[in-house]
């Protein structure tokens, strides 16, 4: 962009020397273009929004299908996966084909202002030439200018496309990086060292939605060393309950205390640093079963790891993989066994 200002602005000054009536009529075609750009960046911008969606949708699609291949193949669903897959391809191809027309159809607008603004200046010029105002020379050297002007600011037009789509993908990214986190740390948060004193459950109520609340009114005191179970039907809250003591979640009203510090005063990191969770989904990470094992404390020693692989009754079968704990699981934990990627993630 800045190449073809400095062209342009060059180029201009040159011309306007040798002819001035010959260069305002040669930008006579400006606010034309601009015109243009403003009504197709639009389309563009759109068009561009449409096959970041549909392409999303579509690796969306594949990953849950493959991820899920065994499901896939277990009952029989291949031919429907695979209708799925053309389905949204066709769908990104269409949205691709659009843009692609909407790019030709641009140009065609572009090029055609230049030419006709071309051949404009020739006509102009020749009757300048035959009125002795310009030299047959000159006009030719004026028309080699006027090449060099449009190609800059053909070139600026196309920048300004191809700025619209990658402000549409941008835009897009920027929604979810600039999202506020709903749990944030309160400004005068402490920060703790170690988990102390009971965990009370005050009036505690809480909604994803203000009108289907999910826990109203729970009073709940846990001792230190005591075990608690929460049971429940599906659905009852047992899990938004356990997720408001890593703050997960804050509670919409009432308050869940340690040691009589409301959780909401000690930062998240801290607080979470003192928790040890077993997920209710089996989630393993694309690198070693050492890693795995360590994931909630990167400066474990080795054998603290062993040790905690054999409470999980997995260091066994560990040791008769080929790297032992340096063997990749793969992704998801691809290459291990149901029983093997539950007792690495608990």
């Amino acid at each position: 962009m800045f190449g073809s200002t400095v062209t342009l602005i060059g180029t201009f000054v040159i011309m306007v020397r040798l002819d001035w009536q010959l260069t305002l009529l040669s930008l006579a075609i400006v606010p034309l273009i601009v015109g243009t750009i403003y009504l197709f960046s639009r389309r563009i911008r759109a068009a561009s929004k449409t096959i970041q969606e549909r392409e999303s949708a579509l690796l969306a699609q594949t990953q849950e299908g493959l991820s899920s291949i065994r499901m896939v193949h277990a009952f029989g669903r291949e031919e429907f996966e695979i209708g799925q897959f053309h389905r949204y391809a066709q769908q990104s191809l269409q949205a691709n084909l659009r843009l692609q027309l909407t790019n030709v159809n641009s140009s065609l607008v572009i090029s055609t202002l230049m030419v006709a603004a071309t051949a404009a200046m020739y006509y102009v010029g020749t009757l300048h030439v035959l009125e002795g105002r310009l030299t047959l020379g000159s006009l030719l050297v004026f028309s080699a200018y006027l090449l060099m002007l449009y190609q800059p600011l053909e070139s600026l037009t196309y920048t300004a496309w191809a700025m619209e789509g990658a402000r549409a993908g941008a835009k897009r990214c920027f929604e979810v990086l600039d999202r506020q986190d709903d749990v944030v740390d309160a400004p005068d948060a402490v920060s703790i060292d170690k988990a102390e004193g009971a965990l009370q459950f005050q009036s505690v109520a809480f909604a994803y939605d203000h009108d289907r609340p999910i826990l109203e009114h729970v009073d709940l005191a846990i001792a230190p060393n005591q075990i608690v179970a929460i049971v429940g039907g599906t659905g009852a809250g047992k899990s938004t309950l356990l997720s408001l003591v890593p703050r997960f979640y804050d509670p919409t009203a009432g308050a869940v205390m340690l040691g009589g510090l409301d959780l909401r005063s000690i930062t998240k990191r801290s607080l979470r640093a003192q928790i040890g969770i077993v997920l209710q989904d089996t989630l393993l990470f694309s690198t070693t079963v050492r890693e795995n094992i360590a994931y909630g404390r990167p400066d474990a020693a080795d054998e603290e790891i062993i040790e905690a692989a054999r409470r999980a009754q997995a260091h066994e079968f560990i040791r008769q993989l080929p790297n032992g704990y340096a063997s990749q699981v793969g992704e998801r934990g691809a290459h291990l066994s149901v029983g093997q990627r539950q007792r690495i993630a608990g």
